[in-house]
């Protein structure tokens, strides 16, 4: 199982290594073989396709939020045909491993970056992600879980549980509406108010702002306002109107709904506070940092668990989640025996705050590119010390 890959709609956007990743699923593939696996499933757990950080919603003025029209479902497909243009190397390998045997399989379950894809936008959409993927049927929804009762499995993507990243009832994610109207539009109002293109050098800190983890309001801050305060000390004036545009427009967008979390206006708050006082910023930030990203996640499987097995009769052995990039392995205890928890992560750049030191400051960060994935066994594979689940994960530059 992997996660959160986020193939994005332009090359010069994308952090993910396809090489690297076609080499690992090869050796998994050849090493399953040679144990004797009955089957090998590769699980995309969420968050495969980057659906919302795409300029093509601020191109056709239009939001994933809003009712849907018929620009929704043409922008949708605008931004899934480039993003198949644009990872032609990934669908390569997932070419590549589905020719392996007839016993290598290909599932994809449905994330929060990806959720368009399974409302009305993405009806003219589905059928042609279907065909690049492998995958049965035409125009159906993609699952929001795995239930492997034979592998005693539940895989979800885990925005499920993230007040800031899941529609519920009248209330609209608005994850959504940072994505689109901060992280992907603020290097073009930077570029526009500096008079420099999105795509300067200079402004990379400002596109890769969601690859920081934790992904906490502190840390995404933090990086924002170091970013901000090297990139020019003379341009206060102009950073400080494109910020404000920025939270003004935010406010409008989302003022007419409905949300669970309060990220929102913590974001329009901040932006409006930088365009005010840029210098301040780390004086601003007082809250308190928090040792994950949130939501914690681990703290929902233990429900999960007694929900399934109280609806359905199923006592899951293994959970797995991805949505927060960062690894994990957890056991969870219930009444009816011990329960494993595990986070497949992500497959990109990160970049992580490092530990306070003498050498090193509280702002700064350093760049790796993580891999990540969970591999679960079938109970019958577990023989001669083979271990019934692994989370594999490697870190370079």
């Amino acid at each position: 199982m992997v996660s959160d890959l986020h193939l994005t709609d332009t090359a010069t956007r994308s952090t993910f290594d396809a090489v690297s990743f076609g080499r690992t699923l090869e050796t998994v593939i050849r090493t399953a073989a040679s144990e004797g696996a009955r089957e090998t499933r590769l699980i995309l757990l969420g968050d495969l396709f980057e659906i919302l950080k795409s300029t093509r919603w601020l191109e056709n003025d239009v939001r994933p939020w809003e009712p849907v029209t018929e620009r929704h479902v043409k922008t949708v497909r605008e931004i899934v045909d480039r993003i198949l243009a644009a990872n032609t190397d990934f669908f390569a390998v997932l070419k590549a491993i589905r020719g392996a045997g007839d016993n290598v399989s290909v599932t994809y379950v449905i994330g929060n970056h990806d959720w368009p894809l399974n409302t009305s936008m993405g009806n003219s959409s589905r059928a042609r992600i279907r065909e690049q993927l492998g995958l049965k049927g035409d125009d159906d929804l993609f699952p929001e879980s795995d239930d492997d009762r034979d592998y005693s499995l539940l895989a979800q993507h885990g925005h499920q549980w993230d007040k800031a990243n899941r529609y519920r009832g009248k209330s609209i994610a608005i994850g959504d509406a940072i994505v689109i109207d901060v992280l992907a539009r603020l290097p073009i109002v930077l570029g526009t108010h500096l008079g420099i293109p999105p795509d300067d050098p200079r402004l990379r800190f400002v596109h890769e702002i969601d690859n920081v983890i934790p992904q906490t309001p502190y840390r995404m801050a933090k990086w924002l306002a170091d970013g901000l305060e090297a990139l020019d000390a003379g341009a206060g004036e102009k950073l400080n109107a494109a910020l404000g545009e920025i939270a003004e427009d935010l406010t409008h967008r989302v003022a007419p709904y409905e949300t669970e979390s309060p990220i929102g206006t913590w974001w329009v708050s901040t932006l409006k506070y930088i365009a005010d006082q840029m210098g301040m910023m780390r004086s601003a930030l007082k809250m308190p940092e928090g040792k994950s990203a949130p939501p914690a996640l681990v703290k929902k499987v233990a429900f999960d668990l007694d929900d399934s097995y109280r609806n359905l009769g199923v006592d899951y052995r293994y959970v797995v989640y991805g949505h927060t990039h960062i690894p994990d392995f957890r056991t969870v205890a219930t009444e009816r025996g011990m329960s494993y928890y595990l986070n497949c992560g992500t497959w990109r750049r990160l970049h992580r705050a490092v530990d306070a030191s003498l050498e090193a400051t509280e702002s700064s960060y350093t760049s790796t590119n993580a891999h990540a994935f969970v591999l679960i066994r079938h109970p019958s594979e577990q023989q001669g010390g083979l271990p019934g689940y692994e989370l594999r994960q490697s870190y370079h530059a």
